[in-house]
């Protein structure tokens, strides 16, 4: 899991306008580069286990699986 939240963090700095304003509100703050992605990946890592929690506890994915 390492490489793709590293990988997801570096696109999200660089591209996703939300996430560029929070690093320009913690670099303001006096944080590293490092310890900003640290922060970003832990929050990367629970909207991604919020996500899979939702997308395999719904009714959804069982009407899916019933079918066959």
């Amino acid at each position: 899991m390492s490489c793709p939240s590293r990988r997801i963090t570096l696109v999200r700095m660089r591209c996703h306008q939300p996430t560029k304003d929070y690093v320009t509100r913690r670099t303001a703050e006096g944080k590293t580069k490092t310890e900003i992605m640290r922060c970003l990946k832990r929050y990367i890592a629970r909207e991604t286990f919020h996500l899979a929690r939702v997308a395999t506890s719904g009714p959804g994915i069982l009407a899916w699986c019933h079918r066959y």
